[in-house]
């Protein structure tokens, strides 16, 4: 997070609230204390109130918490959005049954399954963990 006294009486949005009341400094949709105080690009601007952290040229607004491209780097602090495992789209032959819908000639696009919003390491390890804990839990109440 930021703490307040650093983010001092501005408004570096110009939405109207200091730096210290808003949640959003930058209003990039995106909540000052997940940004934090990190500065991704190196241009002298925290995260939280830069609006291209990444300096890929695409506004954090615009890119948001999604990861795109399945490197568990949310766009809005990956420098190449084309470069993990859905970097390149999967075409595959037709074949009766499947599910998928996005049809190209005799082809069919099959993703690669990412979220919309990145599934970073740690939230990885939280699913694993509350998965455990629910099968404990059920084990621990039937006996």
């Amino acid at each position: 997070g930021v703490y307040d006294e650093d983010e001092l009486s501005s408004d570096s949005d110009g939405d109207g609230l200091e730096d210290r009341l808003d949640d959003d400094d930058d209003n990039d949709g995106i909540r000052t204390s997940y940004e934090g105080d990190i500065d991704t690009d190196g241009d002298g601007l925290p995260d939280y109130i830069d609006e291209d952290s990444d300096n890929d040229g695409s506004l954090d607004l615009d890119e948001g918490l999604r990861d795109e491209d399945c490197d568990t780097i949310e766009n809005y602090v990956d420098f190449d959005d084309g470069d993990g495992p859905c970097a390149e789209p999967v075409w595959e032959e037709l074949e009766t049954g499947l599910t998928d819908t996005s049809v190209q000639g005799d082809s069919e696009y099959k993703s690669c399954g990412c979220s919309s919003v990145s599934s970073t390491p740690s939230k990885k390890l939280f699913l694993i963990f509350a998965t455990i804990g629910g099968i404990f839990w059920r084990r621990r109440g039937a006996t």
